[in-house]
């Protein structure tokens, strides 16, 4: 239980961080139904704001689905090995999250260097894309096990999100969203 209030402490600072950054996409605030992460250190007019939000969807897609499971029907095996993905999967991503936005940013600030070396610059954008890749590739073992875990059906309701991005960045329940659509 400690671990679990440790992550979503980390997660809500992680998340208020972003949205205080803005994440720089544009949307239609219609942003629903299944989950998808975003993120590609490799396009350049993207390097702003934009990779302190989305970096993070990895981890708040796993967190997301743990916790939607813990509100399904489950067998004491089943609530046990979701309880395992904190540990096997949510806890790295998190850490990966944080050494990507930390290459990131050494990433933006070669770049800002005028004198910059090209072939350094190369290979810390190469190293932040594996990075990425690896946190990419942790998200989709997270899912796969919790996908086993908990059988198709009910990691479809898992992956199911009422949440709709708005144009500022920022994330809003359905209900409250359609409210402010309609003023």
């Amino acid at each position: 239980m400690k671990r679990l209030s440790v992550s979503i402490l980390i997660l809500t600072l992680f998340t208020s961080f972003a949205i205080a950054q803005g994440t720089g996409q544009k949307t239609d605030g219609q942003n629903q139904g299944m989950m998808m992460p975003h993120g590609n250190m490799g396009t350049v007019h993207g390097m702003g704001n934009h990779m302190s939000g989305s970096s993070m969807m990895y981890s708040m897609m796993v967190h997301h689905v743990i916790m939607k499971a813990n509100d399904l029907d489950l067998t004491e095996t089943q609530k046990k090995e979701i309880a395992g993905l904190n540990d096997k999967y949510l806890y790295p991503l998190v850490q990966k999250e944080a050494d990507f936005r930390t290459a990131h940013m050494k990433v933006i600030d070669m770049m800002k260097d005028p004198n910059f070396d090209a072939t350094a610059l190369k290979t810390e954008i190469k190293s932040s894309n594996e990075l990425n890749t690896d946190m990419a590739d942790m998200m989709v073992d997270a899912l796969a096990s919790a996908r086993k875990t908990l059988g198709p059906d009910n990691f479809k309701k898992c992956m199911t999100m009422d949440w709709k991005m708005t144009k500022s960045g920022t994330m809003q329940k359905g209900q409250m969203m359609q409210n402010q659509q309609a003023q």
